[in-house]
C-alpha cells in the first residue's frame, strides 16, 4: 500500500488533471453549462462511531468541489474534513475523490467516493484492552460511500443533505469497523464569471 504523502500527492495530481483537461464536447455545449465552478460546503454532523455504547457524536463536516460537466452529469472533485466528538471516541477523517451529480430543476442528488485518512482517539481504552491499557488512539485509511442532496435555495447558496459511511480497519489484526454520518449544511457557490451556475 502507498505511504500517506503519496496517496495525498495523487489525490492533488488528479484534482489538477481534472481541472485543466479540455473536455471533448465543449464546442457543442452552451458557455453557462460548461464552465468549471467552485464551491464550498459546511454543516452540523451527527456520527455513528461504531464504539462504545454512545451512537451519537457530535461533529461538523467541511470541504469544498471543483466541478465540470461531462455530458449530462456533474462530476466534481470533492475534498473533505469530518471531526466529531463523543464521550467514548473522537473521529475525524480528511481526504478526497469525486462527486456525481445530476440536476432536476432545484435539486441536485449525488452519490460520492472518497479515500480519506483517519484518526480515532478512545477516551476510555480500558473497553478495549482493559484497566491498564495504552491503546488510546489509532489510524486508518478510510473508505468512503455516500448520497446526498443540494437544495437550491437563492442565487449562490443551496441546502445540503448528506449521509456517508466509512469502511476502517484498525488494530494490530486490522480489525474492520463500519462508522457512518449524516450532515445538514450549506452549500456556497463562489461567484466569479467562469462558474456561473445554471438555474432552471
Amino acid at each position: 500500500m502507498l505511504p500517506r504523502a503519496a496517496r495525498l500527492t495523487a489525490l492533488f495530481a488528479l484534482v489538477a488533471a481534472f481541472a485543466i483537461h479540455p473536455r471533448a464536447h465543449a464546442q457543442a455545449a452552451p458557455t453557462a453549462v460548461k464552465a468549471i465552478s467552485i464551491s464550498a460546503f459546511g454543516g452540523v454532523a451527527v456520527l455513528n462511531p461504531e464504539f462504545g455504547p454512545e451512537h451519537h457524536n457530535i461533529g461538523f463536516t467541511a470541504g469544498a468541489d471543483i466541478t465540470r460537466p461531462f455530458f449530462n452529469i456533474d462530476v466534481s472533485f470533492e475534498i473533505r474534513y469530518t471531526d466529531a466528538s463523543g464521550t467514548y471516541a473522537d473521529e475525524d477523517t480528511y481526504g478526497g475523490g469525486f462527486k456525481f451529480s445530476k440536476q432536476f430543476r432545484s435539486y441536485h442528488p449525488y452519490v460520492n467516493f472518497l479515500i480519506e485518512e483517519g484518526q480515532i482517539h478512545f477516551d476510555h481504552p480500558e473497553l478495549i484492552g482493559g484497566p491498564t491499557s495504552t491503546y488510546t488512539h489509532d489510524d486508518s485509511t478510510v473508505y468512503d460511500a455516500g448520497a446526498g442532496v443540494d437544495y437550491d435555495l437563492r442565487r449562490n447558496f443551496a441546502l445540503k443533505l448528506d449521509a456517508q459511511f466509512s469502511t476502517w480497519k484498525i488494530g494490530s489484526e486490522k480489525s474492520r469497523f463500519t462508522p457512518y454520518n449524516a450532515s445538514v449544511g450549506i452549500v456556497y457557490y463562489i461567484p466569479f464569471r467562469a462558474s456561473r451556475r445554471k438555474h432552471r
